[in-house]
C-alpha cells in the first residue's frame, strides 16, 4: 500500500523535473529583476540621504583646506563614461564604467563620490557609487569598471540602456578625498 502511494506520488511529480530548466530560467529572470529593483532603491535612498545643496561640489578654493592644498589645484573630474555588454549565465547585462582624472597635486588613495545621471530636463534617473579604494596618481587617470561587486550592472531593459548617450548628462559628486599622505579634503 505504501509503495503504491510512493509510486503514484513519483509519477505525479516526475513531469515537474522535466520542466526544471524552464523553472531555472524563470528563477534567474526573477533574481535579475530583484537585483535591478535593489539598485533602484539604493539609488533613491542615496538621494534622500543627500541634501539638495550638495548636488555639485564647491570649487576647491572655497572649501576648507584641511590638507594644505593650494588654491591653484583643480579637482577630481569625470572625463568619460560608458556601458558595455556583459554576459552572465543566460542573460546580457550592461556594466557602467567611469574614467576619472586626478588634477590634484597629490595622489588619491580613497574617494567618496558618486555619479548622477540626468536626462535633458535635469531630472535624476540613476546614480552610481564610485569604488572607494581607487588609487589615482597625481595628474593621472583611472577607469573604475562596473561589475557585480560594486553593483553597477544594468539589466537589458533598464532605462539608461534604452536611451541615446547624447541624451544623458553625467555629473560627478565628490564628498571626500583621502590622499596618499593621509590628508583628507571634504566638500
Amino acid at each position: 500500500m505504501m509503495i503504491t502511494l510512493y509510486l503514484t506520488f513519483f509519477l505525479f511529480i516526475s513531469p515537474a523535473y522535466a520542466a526544471d530548466s524552464d523553472l531555472e530560467q524563470r528563477v534567474l529572470k526573477l533574481e535579475q529583476e530583484v537585483t535591478l529593483l535593489k539598485q533602484q532603491v539604493e539609488s533613491l535612498q542615496s538621494l534622500v540621504q543627500t541634501p539638495a545643496s550638495s548636488v555639485t561640489p564647491p570649487p576647491l578654493s572655497a572649501s576648507p583646506a584641511t590638507n594644505g592644498e593650494t588654491a591653484g589645484a583643480v579637482q577630481l573630474t569625470l572625463t568619460h563614461w560608458t556601458f558595455r555588454p556583459v554576459m552572465i549565465k543566460f542573460d546580457t547585462y550592461y556594466a557602467l564604467d567611469v574614467e576619472l582624472h586626478n588634477d590634484f597635486n597629490k595622489a588619491i588613495k580613497e574617494v567618496e563620490a558618486r555619479v548622477n545621471f540626468r536626462d535633458l530636463r535635469g531630472d535624476l534617473f540613476y546614480s552610481i557609487t564610485i569604488s572607494p579604494n581607487l588609487e589615482i596618481s597625481a595628474g593621472g587617470g583611472m577607469t573604475d569598471e562596473g561589475n557585480r561587486r560594486n553593483k553597477r550592472l544594468l539589466g537589458r531593459g533598464h532605462q539608461m540602456v534604452t536611451m541615446k548617450i547624447e541624451n544623458i548628462k553625467a555629473e560627478l559628486v565628490v564628498e571626500k578625498v583621502v590622499f596618499d599622505d593621509g590628508s583628507i579634503l571634504t566638500f
